[in-house]
């Protein structure tokens, strides 16, 4: 874990924003990327399990929080069904106040057959692909999605 928050503390000088995908399970990269972060976005179902699943995190963001300050958690709906008005997805956005450690960023990331086409070079080429809309649009690429909701935290 030391090697790995050196590593990224160096690595931090040389980039904007820098991504740490971690995993959703308690494990030594999470904790350490915990540490190192601003924002800790949480992406989750709306179902039980994913909505239960918050309630472990959050104890891992407390501790976090124990060690250093600044630490914004924030749960974002992933996979969400399609509809503004799905039950589902109401309910599970509706559950994160119940977990005070996370706000709800309330941009949910729906299940779209685009999601699956997008190839992580428009991300690196273009930095935000959108439908064909210049500046504006629904974003096809998940990666630029979710760069686009964290430039919100800065």
């Amino acid at each position: 874990m030391d090697r790995y928050y050196a590593q990224v503390k160096r690595q931090a000088a040389k980039f904007d924003d820098i991504i740490i995908d971690a995993g959703g399970r308690d494990s030594s990269a999470l904790r350490a990327a915990l540490v190192l972060s601003d924002v800790l976005l949480v992406p989750f179902h709306p179902r039980s399990y994913d909505v239960w699943a918050l309630n472990n995190i959050a104890i891992l963001v407390d501790e976090a929080r124990s060690v250093r300050d600044g630490l914004r958690a924030v749960a974002n709906l992933n996979c969400a069904d399609p509809g503004e008005s799905s039950s589902d997805n109401l309910e599970a956005a509706a559950a994160v106040s119940d977990v005070p450690q996370f706000e709800y960023l309330a941009t949910p990331i729906r299940r779209h057959k685009v999601f699956c086409q997008c190839r992580w070079r428009r991300v690196v080429r273009a930095g935000t692909k959108t439908d064909g809309q210049e500046g504006g649009g629904r974003v096809k690429c998940t990666c630029c999605r979710i760069v686009l909701i964290l430039k919100q935290y800065r």
